[in-house]
């Protein structure tokens, strides 16, 4: 899938389900916080920070190993496109918590990750869902 964040565009990918497994461990506590953000729709966000939001809040209740494993599965699975027709690179090293570019802040580095999150767990929030009682959903 690609997208564009502050006029950069970045190809993500999916995945493997091994590491899509240890990411959920982390995340499924925070999950009737982050079901909603999935059940907008592609595009369908009134601005940027409505979807990020939830996601910063999930994030910052982490410890940092916790908070940095999390962010990182997302990131390195993301590419960025460089100038001048050269292709796609990757954002983050495999092997450390390093991002490979200066240029990305904090704000498109979480909406980034927000977006990969989105990509790769579209449809295992969508099943956590309905398999939910209702009321255990927030309003």
């Amino acid at each position: 899938m690609e997208i564009t964040i502050k006029e950069n565009d970045y190809k993500i990918g999916k995945i493997s389900v091994r590491e899509q497994f240890h990411l959920m461990r982390k995340l499924t506590p925070a999950a009737t916080a982050i079901i909603p953000l999935f059940q907008k729709g592609e595009g369908v966000m009134e601005s940027e920070l409505d979807g990020l939001t939830p996601f910063a809040n999930i994030i910052s209740s982490m410890s940092e190993a916790d908070a940095d494993f999390c962010l990182f599965s997302l990131l390195r699975c993301v590419e960025k496109k460089e100038k001048g027709g050269l292709g796609f690179s990757p954002i983050a090293s495999k092997d450390s918590y390093i991002i490979f570019y200066e240029n990305i802040k904090i704000m498109e580095m979480l909406m980034i990750a927000f977006e990969a999150l989105k990509y790769n767990f579209k449809d295992f929030f969508l099943d956590l869902q309905s398999s939910l009682p209702e009321k255990s959903l927030p309003v």
